[in-house]
């Protein structure tokens, strides 16, 4: 495995609208944070107090700015730091399953669940499909 070279670790920026978040992004935010699109959340997630780092092989991908900044190391044990994963609440049993035989591969004692973040009845009550349908194009 390549060591990680470079990355930027910053808290995620929880937003109510987008639109609104994207064009409130300044081009001088750009340059502290290339990557800062990443770190946009929707804001019913507010309560993680999400922080993210985003990792970077090729110090091309920082520009200039990473000449300067300090640099930490932190040796991290996946198996001994991650205390759950969970999965996308739509995402198809089939990619459920593949991440829970991954995860006994690599030694986790945890296993990946799905979210129940939509369990509450909002499909069922909304009308909302889960799942993608195939729509026949019009061939006229």
């Amino acid at each position: 495995m390549k060591e990680i070279r470079f990355g930027v670790l910053a808290p995620v920026i929880y937003y109510d609208n987008l639109l609104n978040a994207l064009s409130e992004i300044k081009v001088d935010r750009r340059k502290e944070n290339p990557f800062i699109e990443a770190f946009l959340k929707r804001k019913a997630f507010e309560y993680e107090a999400e922080v993210r780092l985003i990792t970077v092989n090729d110090e091309r991908c920082l520009g200039t700015r990473h000449k300067d900044c300090d640099r930490i190391y932190i040796a991290v044990d996946p198996i001994e730091f991650i205390e759950s994963i969970t999965v996308d609440p739509r995402s198809e049993d089939w990619y459920v399953d593949t991440l829970k035989r991954y995860s006994e591969r690599a030694g986790f004692t945890i296993m990946p669940r799905r979210s129940g973040l939509y369990s509450e009845g909002v499909f069922e009550s909304t009308g909302i499909r889960i799942r993608y349908v195939p729509v026949e194009k019009d061939k006229g």
